[in-house]
């Protein structure tokens, strides 16, 4: 087959698209190249539609065109585009948020034949891209029914619009790079987030938007956080498409009183935003619309900055039991990891203002997108895990079942008070060169390192008459033969390359443990050999959670619900910690005797996003028994151990994995 550039690929899929003649200026134009490119391309073309038995038709005064029927004209663009999806996944992926976008907002049902026209590839690759939307729905109640009529979307309204900004959310994440520059900047949003709206929804709708978002933080006296800010831009715009499409969100009679005074503040806003959206957008906005916004509002968050100047009024309007909750949240932590962060006011400032919103949100089952969440899990995987399980003890005392979105958040609050605690760990810098190249290195380490002291700068040769008692380690700009201190090999300008592996070395010999001989004395309490199980082969979670399930309640351990409990709490989110550990628990009130089961697999386990090889399944009572506290402190020891971890995966018996614990000594 003739072979085509990706310019004269594009040219193709142009005349094939067109089915009158069309000048070489229009395409040109479209191509945004020069008529003599076209022309060149052209001779190309031809052959490759000589090949496919189609003649480019050329007709003075009026163009050229494909002279094809429409089988032909597929097969020509199943030529064009074959592999096209190996080479720019990007592009599928846009086609099937197209297509999604259609579907959810068009009130007409979708044909094969008009989707494969449209898009100009095969009926196959659209049948792929509705197998694929269908997979993204299904988690939220929707279906897709597929007919001879066509394809259309049948859900609850709330659930198609929680489907629509799961989408969205994703579109947000996506880099564009090239495309739109032009993009004044008259958002807030930051350039990622705008484009990937953009895709969605008008700009100019956008822009509308925020300007009544603005108005209302007016009204609100605070500006709304990040991702709040994006997630009830992203739900109004929502609302407006939907609305003037002819979907309304009815609320029942209950809904809409409780709705009326959940906070009268928010209420009067949500009341007035309403009325500009239905003014602006020509669309008639009922109450329960008004309930809607007004959970957003409720549920958003305030900036940080907005307080520095009134933080006790702030902390005067939470309510009592959300000052208990993260009270108590502080000191289980506090004891949990054997690190007292009771007088920390900035880690108790910070729950506040993330725990007031956020409990709405649990209410209103509104979801928050934390676009960080992998790199959490990856870097702070101990502190991830110690969340889960103290937020886990709140769900019984509070009845909030928090998803991991929200455990990550709440996770970099904690991270940061542990960080707090830290003192900088003393450095000396060695460098060849003279004194003001050497006091720049060490100016620019103290400057983007701060949590690193430079005792002293040296030279060479002088290194071996320093005294490196007190230093944790040497940062030189050549290798070093010294095996009494960790070396780090910067370059003598410390680039922005230098300054991430200083901050990652740092980082890794403040909280590696790979040294650490740790015991969990409590967790054996709760630890019998013959709920250890090793060398385990399951293919997936759920054939995982039903074994180890079913042998706690044949014991007697937990009740029949239990499981239950469990998988809606996986439902909920993935218990996995991202270092290929998964702590799922269940329902503390469906706990007879409190027990740790553990189980080795053989081979990686798809838990939700992350691969998982141990398992810890917990089975606790908070109420009855008080030393569960130390078990999770044992827990907490074990995340935190990489060395521990792996000789967990590296043991083959029930005694080996039961020495480990008890000891921190492998024992064969």
């Amino acid at each position: 087959m003739n072979s085509l550039t990706k310019r004269q690929k594009k040219l193709v899929n142009l005349l094939v698209s067109e089915s009158d003649y069309k000048t070489i200026e229009f395409y040109s134009r479209k191509m945004g190249v020069s008529e003599r490119t076209v022309h060149n391309d052209l001779g190309n073309i031809k052959l490759f539609l000589n090949e496919q038995n189609v003649v480019l038709q050329k007709k003075p005064g009026s163009g050229i065109k494909v002279n094809a029927n429409q089988d032909e004209k597929m097969l020509i663009l199943n030529g064009v585009n074959e592999n096209k999806e190996n080479f720019d996944p990007l592009s599928i992926e846009m086609r099937r948020i197209n297509i999604f976008s259609k579907l959810f907002y068009s009130q007409q049902t979708l044909s094969l034949q008009k989707l494969s026209e449209e898009y100009m590839v095969s009926k196959t690759s659209i049948v792929k891209d509705l197998d694929k939307i269908e997979e993204w729905i299904s988690e939220y109640g929707i279906k897709l029914v597929r007919n001879r009529e066509g394809t259309r979307i049948v859900g609850k309204e709330i659930a198609i619009r929680n489907a629509i900004a799961s989408i969205v959310t994703n579109l947000l994440a996506v880099d564009f790079k090239e495309e739109d520059k032009e993009q004044g900047m008259k958002s807030r949003l930051d350039r990622s987030s705008y484009l990937g709206l953009s895709k969605m929804f008008d700009k100019q709708e956008i822009t509308t938007v925020e300007t009544m978002i603005a108005n209302a933080e007016k009204k609100l006296t605070y500006k709304i956080s990040e991702p709040y800010y994006t997630n009830l831009l992203t739900h109004i715009l929502i609302l407006i498409r939907r609305v003037r499409n002819g979907n309304k969100l009815y609320a029942s009679k209950k809904q809409v009183k409780i709705g009326e005074h959940q906070s009268t503040d928010t209420y009067l806003i949500a009341e007035s935003m309403a009325r500009e959206i239905s003014k602006e957008f020509q669309i008639e906005v009922i109450q329960s619309e008004v309930i809607y916004i007004n959970q957003y509002l409720m549920s958003s968050g305030v900036e940080k900055e907005m307080l520095l100047n009134n933080t006790q009024h702030f902390i005067n309007n939470v309510d009592d039991h959300i000052k208990d909750l993260v009270g108590e949240l502080i000191s289980l932590s506090s004891k949990t990891s054997n690190i007292d962060l009771s007088n920390d006011q900035e880690l108790y400032l910070g729950l506040l203002m993330h725990f007031k919103p956020m409990v709405n949100r649990l209410k209103y089952s509104i979801q928050i997108n934390n676009p960080i969440l992998d790199e959490i899990k990856s870097e702070y995987s101990a502190t991830f895990g110690l969340t889960w399980l103290v937020c886990s003890n709140l769900e019984t005392r509070y009845g909030l079942k928090v998803n991991e979105d929200e455990i990550g958040y709440i996770a970099l609050h904690f991270q940061a008070a542990f960080e707090r605690l830290v003192t900088a760990k003393k450095v000396i810098v060695v460098c060849p060169g003279g004194m003001g190249t050497s006091q720049l290195i060490a100016n620019r380490i103290k400057r983007y390192v701060p949590q690193v002291e430079v005792k002293d700068v040296v030279s060479i040769s002088h290194i071996e008459n320093i005294n490196t008692d007190d230093i944790e380690f040497i940062i030189s700009t050549v290798p070093l033969e010294i095996n009494t201190k960790p070396v780090i090999v910067i370059s003598s300008l410390v680039s922005k390359k230098d300054i991430k592996n200083i901050n990652n070395f740092f980082s890794d010999f403040l909280f590696t443990t790979h040294n650490k001989k740790i015991s969990c004395p409590n967790m054996v309490k709760v630890v019998d050999k013959d709920l250890i199980y090793t060398d385990l082969d399951f293919d997936n979670k759920q054939d995982i959670l039903d074994f180890l399930c079913e042998q706690l309640e044949k014991r007697g351990y937990v009740n029949s619900e239990f499981k239950e409990s469990l998988i809606k709490r996986e439902n909920i989110a993935p218990t996995s910690l991202g270092n290929y550990v998964a702590i799922p628990h269940g329902g503390y009130e469906n706990v007879n005797t409190p027990k740790v089961v553990i189980a080795v697999l053989n081979n990686d386990v798809n838990w939700g996003k992350d691969p998982v090889r141990i398992i810890f399944l917990i089975a606790m009572n908070f109420k009855e028994d008080v030393s569960v506290k130390h078990v999770l402190s044992d827990l907490y020891q074990v995340f935190d151990s990489e060395s521990m971890l792996e000789e967990i995966v590296n043991c083959h018996t029930a005694d080996q994995v039961f020495h480990l614990i008890r000891s921190g000594e492998y024992g064969h």
